[in-house]
């Protein structure tokens, strides 16, 4: 009896580990999707204000040239 619970407790033991370590991993994992997640949202950020900075460019050249087509 005694040893069946030494050998239950020992397996215990082990499954801690084991859901320790894969909890460890999932949580590794999770820490780098949010990483790559937040680097893409930056990286959309940056494109928007590259493109909302040419759009204003090209809206200030149009406007320019509108004089110059209406003659």
């Amino acid at each position: 009896m005694i040893h069946m619970l030494g050998q239950e407790r020992s397996d215990l033991s082990e499954l801690l580990k084991t859901m320790e370590s894969r909890m460890f991993d999932i949580k590794e994992k999770a820490e780098k999707r949010i990483e790559a997640a937040e680097a893409g949202e930056k990286a959309a950020n940056d494109t928007s204000a590259a493109l909302t900075d040419r759009n204003n460019d090209v809206e200030r050249e149009v406007a320019e040239l509108r004089p110059e087509l209406a003659s």
